[in-house]
């Protein structure tokens, strides 16, 4: 019950991670695959944590995408 509750807390913390700094979006997929990950307890919890680290990736890859996107004005020459 406790890995749950922390699991949820960590989803809630997460929920709005287009506001969070790169770097700590980082830390906590970090945390995620080190710690969360190993020591879900049964198939359900994993698939929770994986589930936080998709979104978590997901908003770094959208990051990523948007630095990487080339400017209108640079295009038009």
């Amino acid at each position: 019950m406790a890995e749950r509750q922390t699991l949820y807390g960590k989803a809630q913390i997460l929920s709005d991670a287009s506001t969070m700094d790169t770097y700590v979006l980082k830390d906590h997929l970090d945390e995620l695959t080190s710690y969360y990950l190993p020591e879900a307890v049964n198939e359900e919890r994993k698939q929770d944590v994986r589930n936080l680290m998709a979104r978590i990736s997901f908003e770094l890859t959208m990051r990523e995408l948007e630095v990487s996107k080339p400017s209108v004005a640079s295009s038009v020459s």
